[in-house]
């Protein structure tokens, strides 16, 4: 049998949380003693997940849940507050207890339970759970029940290259900033262990004087994918180092690489940048970077701490390029759409490039082919055309049925890219306007391949005023693809 308490982050709700966990663990038969035990473990952990919670809102809530089994009851509590080091909590060693107040608390948890344990959820935040056998077990009915931090005094700071063991102070870091509304990756030792494996993926860390980190940037090359671009991963500061000199050492350390990038073969680096972040456009502004394309309403509603105000509606990203300086005053070559070519040059201009917009005639391949990839977390469908056929009827229907399932599935942003590098059919911009996708940009594969961009934002309300660009280069490619909205809808 499960049961469930919703609960306010107060401690002044404890005694009713101590109360649903006696009152669960008594009907399922504990004595007065093993009775004891529950309301220690329960208030112990219950007061770690309130007070670790960062000012809350009137609106935000925490679960408690918990089912019998193996003759024992097990309690799940929902901790969505600043990441731990299970490692260290866990260990006997009292003499960092200062260091980590919750070591002596979690202690008392573990020796009055047969198990604790702190599971990592990425983006979800952690599950603390603790379970105890009752000698004289009883099965459990079904039951339902309803139901700030200081800032950091500043230290010197410098900035340096970053290794695994920095990976549990990069977790707390990523809460602190957006606490869990970032990609999954940036949440577990996992995710950033693989992107550390990567010789050509390089973290520079902001470090105070006695070793905390307070703000990092990454960037990469993928070998597997294309060595002539490196992407620009995340730029973050912890909320109480964001008026100090901490994003202007970053700054500094990035301007050292641009023009000597960690792989030979790069031309350009690509950046995707959260609109609602307009520091992050202004950081990618002062490298000479511009927007090559849009992504509307890509991701959930990010959370942001401090005084950055979220947009109130799905995030939408600009991808931005650097090209190298040695790379100005050269030509690319791409087929397209006539309607968007003057657009396209345009946005290859703002890099100091020439563009060639190519006429062949189209040739047909045998059948239409087209992959997917769908993302779960942020409900957006991206769509990548390999090939076209002479058919235009089966194009328009595949795109139909596509929107058609993605609006019944709950999905909200379709994705369309279509091969710039091949002769395309004339009949693309017709089926995509009678689908109603619009053209938003371009999308590098490498420095001689590119996709054209195209949306669906599946009958959701969408409101392009509350997008916040800071450059006219992103606003005048913001209202063309505004523009194109209104031509399909």
């Amino acid at each position: 049998m499960n049961s469930f308490l919703s609960c306010e982050y107060s401690l002044d709700i404890l005694p009713v949380i101590v109360a649903f966990v006696r009152s669960c663990a008594s009907v399922c038969g504990a004595s007065e003693l093993e009775l004891s035990s529950f309301e220690l473990a329960a208030e112990e952990t219950a007061a770690h997940v309130i007070e670790n919670f960062p000012e809350p809102t009137p609106n935000d809530r925490f679960s408690i849940s918990c089912r019998d089994c193996d003759n024992g009851v097990e309690f799940n509590f929902e901790d969505r507050g600043v990441p731990m080091n299970p490692e260290i909590i866990l260990q006997y060693d009292l003499t960092d207890i200062d260091e980590y107040p919750d070591k002596l608390r979690f202690l008392l948890v573990k020796n009055v339970c047969d198990r604790l344990e702190f599971r990592n959820l990425s983006n979800e935040g952690w599950s603390i759970l603790f379970f105890k056998t009752i000698k004289n077990f009883r099965k459990l009915p079904a039951v339902l029940l309803s139901a700030s931090c200081a800032p950091a005094k500043k230290e010197k700071i410098e900035v340096v290259r970053g290794t695994k063991e920095d990976i549990p102070a990069l977790i707390s870091l990523t809460y602190y900033t957006f606490r869990y509304t970032h990609y999954h990756e940036y949440y577990t030792p996992e995710g950033f262990a693989t992107m550390m494996d990567n010789p050509y993926h390089v973290f520079d860390l902001v470090k105070t004087k006695s070793g905390r980190v307070v703000g990092y940037q990454d960037y990469a090359i993928d070998p597997h994918v294309s060595t002539e671009i490196c992407h620009y991963g995340t730029v973050m500061t912890h909320p109480d180092y964001r008026n100090s000199t901490a994003l202007l050492r970053l700054t500094k350390k990035l301007a050292e690489h641009l023009d000597n990038p960690p792989h030979p073969n790069v031309r350009f680096w690509l950046l995707l940048l959260v609109t609602t972040h307009t520091g992050s456009q202004r950081f990618a502004e002062a490298f000479n970077c511009s927007t090559c394309g849009i992504q509307l309403s890509h991701d959930i509603v990010i959370q942001y701490t401090g005084e950055i105000k979220s947009a109130g509606q799905r995030e939408t990203l600009l991808i931005s390029w650097h090209w190298l300086t040695k790379y100005h005053g050269g030509t690319v070559s791409l087929y397209s759409v006539p309607e968007h070519a003057d657009i396209i040059r345009q946005i290859f201009s703002s890099q100091h490039l020439d563009t060639k917009i190519t006429v062949a005639k189209f040739i047909p391949a045998p059948e239409f082919r087209a992959t997917e990839k769908y993302d779960e977390y942020n409900k957006y469908l991206t769509i990548t055309i390999e090939t076209f056929s002479s058919d235009e009827e089966v194009f328009s229907l595949f795109l139909r049925r596509k929107k058609e399932k993605a609006i019944g599935a709950g999905t909200k942003t379709v994705y369309a890219r279509i091969p710039a590098w091949m002769p395309l059919p004339e009949y693309i911009s017709t089926c995509m306007k009678a689908n109603g996708f619009f053209f938003t940009g371009i999308e590098p594969r490498s420095s001689s391949e590119f996709y054209l961009l195209y949306c669906c934002l599946c009958a959701q309300d969408f409101d392009f005023e509350k997008i916040r660009l800071c450059d006219q280069r992103s606003k005048k490619l913001l209202n063309y693809a505004r523009n194109e909205y209104i031509k399909v809808n």
